[in-house]
């Protein structure tokens, strides 16, 4: 540096500070020489890159719409079912129907090349596939830590305000050069908001607005109220509006009910209709048991698709997890489905005599009780015919359940007290050995359903595991489990993992029985019992009841001369009864209300009616109590005459030589009750308008033994509490008052409840 000479002073010493030279003698800063710190900027080379986009529609032609894949669905369980005893004609059967109902919904149409018509909602996928429409995506959001944001410097501040001003700079070239050439080629003028938009803008709106069906249309516009709106969502291919989001909370619930969403309970629904048709022996409980018991696929159609399908590319929720369909709603399901589609009139009953025959060798009865159900069911004249304004398919397991479970009732009381007074003269009779076939014990019967009830909820998983009081049965799902065959494409993630570590020591920690494999059947506790080893449980597991005889019920002259002539009853033998008026539900409701309310007294001019009360009512139930015997003398010496004119029947026993066995027996049989003579009655009018836990109470009151077999007729028609005693209490009421068995007119109902009631369902007959 060369020397500096200060102007003030004419000192040669300076010193530096901050890049400034000072003078040492007299503190003066030179203007000659400073030092200047210079940052030197390289800047980045900017290459042309191309962002390299993954290719939607590959992705997109690899996806298949919901109906291709409901298509799958249905092909697999028609298969399952013809498998699991259905009639070969299904598979003809079903594929119509399902292409009648595609054609309704207007997925498409004969004779007419148009694009498919989508529902109101789950339709992103096919408006994506069909249209073009994008289906919305979740945003990604990535993780930023705190580090990356606290670094922060001058260089990075000075870096973005470089890039800041090259971009304006090259904006500004760009529209200079833009300006230029307008100005040369002055036909850039005409050109359209179009054509200046981009590539995705261009193909979003050449391509076709989203076409609804009729009935999604119909339901759409009750949200979209503005026709100028609703073009707007048909176009709007980005998803961009979000006005009205379409889920299944915004549409009616009469549209959420209804056969017009495609859904997988319509598949099910399409092939009970389809078994209706063919007129084949699997029934509705048959198709809900098959799906307890895991012979018939529910929640899991993975197994359906080809195998190089993958499950990313499915339209349609495969590991949901539905709830399993109510026997009387999905009743309601296929009746709407088979108006839709128009088939109501090729729903005709299944034969119930078949079905009686069945059931009650499921229920192991003697053949006498079903050859009594048989001839109710024919001489009754059940149609069971279905009709639109009906709304439900008939009930018909229900019916012929509730015709055997009256019979029993009629023959044998089921008051918990009757019932036992007939087992022990059934017992006396039996002690000779000349009675062969031997007399049908009710007691030992019930003993029987009771005890097999409870071996099934031990040994049979699916029952255990549907019962609705418990599930505690913890060595037998562990040997369902171990038997479970799992794929083995499925991939292991942590949950799985810790639940087989947990199986593995509660393996090793409980004594894990046997895996006993049951067969597909019709008649499934009877068949599963035989399965079972007989030396680990009671005999009478092993009894077969089906060859014993009712010659002692239903013609019993001659056996009770036999037994020492005891005094005949009419009726049964539980003297705890009450005479109670028949109510209906919702007039309890209604009168609960009124009750509730402030009273005020008015006097009034003219005379009343005064109904009767309480007291009145307790006072008629003790006439008719005591005069019983006598108001109904005239009926019971006419059924006394019938049973003397069938005494010529008992022809199969040695009445000489029972007389001679028991002659020595001390049992004695002072009474004999005839419980037909004096039926009693539990019911009530509106009982599908109780609550589930209203109807549990219900029940609850009817004797232990009736509830026994009330339960087993349940559990045979797969169906709760509630639907069972609506069937029951209609048939019951109507064999009563209204079926005609003979020549017989009908009776008049003098209660107008009852009256009316069955005139407003006879069509359900």
């Amino acid at each position: 540096m060369q020397d500096i000479v200060c102007e003030q002073c004419g000192g040669v010493d300076f010193y530096k500070e901050a890049g400034f030279y000072f003078c040492s003698g007299c503190q003066i800063q030179s203007q000659e020489v400073q030092e200047y710190v210079y940052d030197e900027y390289t800047p980045e080379t900017r290459l042309k890159t191309k962002k390299i986009q993954s290719d939607k529609t590959a992705k997109t032609e690899n996806k298949i719409t919901s109906w291709e894949c409901y298509n799958y669905i249905l092909l697999g369980l028609t298969n399952e079912l013809i498998n699991l005893g259905a009639n070969k004609k299904l598979k003809a059967v079903v594929r119509l129907l399902w292409m009648r109902y595609l054609e309704k919904l207007q997925v498409f149409k004969l004779g007419r090349d148009e694009l498919p018509k989508l529902q109101a909602v789950c339709s992103n996928m096919d408006a994506e596939i069909v249209y073009g429409k994008l289906a919305k995506k979740k945003r990604k959001r990535n993780k930023s830590s705190s580090s990356e944001l606290d670094v922060t410097s001058l260089d990075s501040t000075s870096l973005k305000h470089e890039r800041v001003k090259r971009k304006r700079a090259l904006a500004k070239a760009q529209y200079e050069e833009f300006s230029k050439k307008s100005q040369e080629t002055p036909s850039l003028h005409n050109e359209t908001l179009t054509s200046l938009q981009t590539g995705s803008e261009k193909s979003s709106k050449n391509a076709v607005p989203i076409k609804y069906n009729i009935y999604a249309t119909k339901e759409l516009r009750k949200i979209k109220s503005s026709q100028y709106h609703w073009r707007k969502h048909r176009r709007d291919f980005e998803r961009n509006l979000k006005c009205h989001k379409l889920s299944y909370r915004k549409i009616s619930g009469k549209y959420r009910a209804s056969p017009y969403i495609l859904s997988i309970n319509k598949l099910y629904a399409i092939l009970y209709l389809g078994l209706l048709i063919t007129k084949s022996k699997v029934q509705l409980s048959d198709i809900l048991r098959f799906i307890k018991e895991g012979h018939l696929s529910f929640n899991y159609y993975s197994h359906f698709f080809p195998e190089d399908f993958v499950d990313k590319t499915l339209n349609f929720r495969n590991f949901k997890k539905n709830t399993m369909f109510v026997n009387a709603p999905f009743r309601t399901i296929a009746a709407e489905m088979s108006v839709l589609l128009q088939i109501d009139f090729y729903i005709s009953c299944p034969n119930l005599i078949e079905l009686c025959e069945r059931y009650c060798g499921e229920l192991n009865l003697p053949r006498e009780i079903c050859d009594c159900a048989k001839n109710i069911i024919t001489r009754a004249d059940i149609k069971m015919s279905f009709r639109k304004r009906n709304g439900k398919i008939p009930n018909y397991e229900g019916r012929v359940l509730s015709v055997i479970l009256f019979v029993l009732k009629l023959l044998f009381g089921l008051d918990d007290v009757t019932e036992f007074h007939l087992a022990n003269y059934s017992n006396i009779l039996n002690n000779s050995e000349a009675v062969r076939p031997k007399m049908f014990n009710i007691i030992d019967w019930l003993k029987y359903i009771e005890y097999r009830d409870l071996v099934m909820n031990n040994q049979h998983f699916p029952t255990s595991f549907h019962d609705e009081n418990n599930f505690n049965n913890v060595n037998l799902a562990l040997s369902a489990l171990g038997r479970k065959d799992y794929s083995a494409s499925a991939k292991p993630n942590s949950t799985s993992d810790n639940y087989k570590q947990l199986f593995e020591k509660l393996k090793n920690y409980l004594d894990v029985p046997d895996f006993i494999e049951f067969p597909v059947t019709f008649t499934p506790f009877l068949d599963y019992a035989k399965q079972l080893p007989k030396s680990d449980y009671l005999e009478i597991l092993s009894r077969d009841f089906s060859s014993d005889s009712l010659a002692h019920v239903l013609k019993p002259i001659k056996f009770l001369q036999l037994v020492n002539e005891p005094e005949v009853v009419n009726g049964g033998a539980n003297e705890d009864w009450v005479v109670e008026k028949l109510t209906c539900f919702k007039e309890e409701q209604h009168r609960e209300k009124l009750n509730r309310r402030k009273l005020v007294t008015v006097k009034l001019s003219f005379d009343t009616k005064v109904k009767p009360t309480k007291e009145t009512l307790c006072e008629d139930a003790t006439k008719l109590k005591t005069h019983f015997q006598e108001a109904n003398e005239r009926h019971f010496k006419r059924n006394l005459r019938q049973l003397n004119y069938k005494n010529y029947l008992v022809v199969d026993y040695d009445l000489k030589q029972i007389e001679a066995d028991l002659e020595s027996s001390a049992d004695s049989y002072p009474r004999h009750y005839n419980p037909y003579e004096r039926f009693w009655m539990r019911s009530r009018i509106g009982i599908e308008d109780m609550s589930h836990e209203q109807c549990r109470d219900f029940v609850k009151k009817f004797p232990y033994n009736f509830r026994l077999v009330f339960k087993e007729c349940r559990r045979i028609a797969e169906q709760n509490d509630q639907e069972f005693l609506v069937e029951y209490n209609f048939t019951e009421l109507y064999l009563i008052h209204m079926a005609n068995f003979g020549k017989k007119k009908q009776t008049i109902i003098k209660n107008k409840l009852i009256a009316h009631y069955l005139d407003k369902n006879v069509s359900l007959w």
